[in-house]
């Protein structure tokens, strides 16, 4: 008899020590992993939203760069982590992109990962060095349609979103023939492009804007479906003859997959709350970054669906990234 007790003791209180621990949640510092280098756009954001989060939760935000092979070393370390609410990840368009690319992740993007909500998007602006004989995107496939494979872009490796993008573009220019060169994030490929080290780069309009502005880098078009209010004079793509051309880079965090409903509703409440904060809006803004804030439910759609555009894609360019 004495020993049934101890066991329904037991069991109670196996039973009743996971809605306990959601109800003390958070109680000790929650990690972000960025899974890019420092300097971006998706950086900026983070360690933005992280610092809010932090204040509204009262516990600390630790932010960590774990670079390499296009995020999945970030995506990696966090789906083999606990599904406490503890351990988060910053998540981009390569997220989407990789199972697109490659059958040899080390996790299942859909399986492994809970979704918790968007952080924006920033739409892209093509820049190429100064020294570059184009003042116009026509000018540009011009040049590249005279000098095939000379012409190089600025990407996150073989198989990532900004590869896709490159391709998109040669077959929008008529099947013109560039050559890409990859980095360890969108930050080091405008350091390149700064340095003539590469002729072009589609980046992050945050990113792009000052440099434009300082005459170091000649933007010829915004990637987006209509004029930025930061750079007023730039032609969108398709206002410079490249309709329905578009690309963008978006954010967003993940947890592991079994993370409680619980947490991850008041984490997404709390970004959400975070994101509608006035010095908060005012200061993505001014890097053109907009929306964000999504439900769980929503932001798995989105990401369910941009799997799917992406994969066709990849199909229709046909890119598969290279083994690490």
């Amino acid at each position: 008899m004495r020993f049934t007790t101890l066991l329904v003791n037991a069991l109670l209180a196996f039973a009743c020590a996971s809605p306990l621990a959601q109800a003390q949640w958070p109680a000790k510092p929650i990690l972000i992993v960025i899974p890019f280098s420092a300097g971006g756009t998706l950086d900026a954001v983070t360690r933005l939203v992280g610092s809010k989060v932090s204040e509204g939760l009262g516990q600390p935000v630790v932010i960590e760069n774990r670079t390499g092979a296009q995020g999945i070393i970030g995506f990696q370390s966090v789906a083999k982590a606990p599904p406490d609410g503890y351990t988060l990840v910053t998540v981009a368009n390569s997220f989407a992109v990789n199972p697109a690319v490659r059958n040899d992740l080390p996790y299942d993007s859909v399986k492994d990962f809970a979704p918790l909500t968007s952080l924006g998007i920033t739409p892209h602006i093509l820049a190429v060095h100064p020294s570059v004989p184009a003042n116009s995107v026509k000018e540009l496939a011009a040049l590249a349609r005279q000098k095939p494979e000379t012409l190089t872009y600025g990407t996150l490796g073989e198989g990532s979103y900004s590869h896709l993008v490159g391709k998109m573009f040669e077959k929008a220019a008529g099947g013109i023939k560039l050559v890409q060169v990859p980095f360890r994030g969108s930050a080091p490929s405008i350091v390149a492009v700064l340095g003539n080290q590469i002729t072009m780069v589609f980046g992050n309009l945050p990113e792009i804007a000052p440099h434009m502005k300082a005459g170091k880098l000649k933007a010829l078009a915004i990637s987006a479906t209509t004029r930025s209010p930061l750079v007023p004079d730039l032609p969108t793509m398709t206002e410079a003859g490249f309709p329905g051309f578009h690309s963008e880079s978006w954010y967003g965090l993940v947890a592991p997959a079994g993370t409680p409903p619980e947490i991850l509703s008041r984490l997404q409440r709390e970004v959400a709350r975070v994101l509608t904060l006035p010095d908060v809006k005012e200061r993505l803004a001014a890097q053109s970054v907009s929306g964000g804030g999504e439900t769980p439910e929503e932001f798995t759609a989105s990401l369910k669906n941009l799997m799917v555009t992406y994969a066709a894609i990849a199909k229709e360019t046909n890119i598969k990234a290279s083994a690490n």
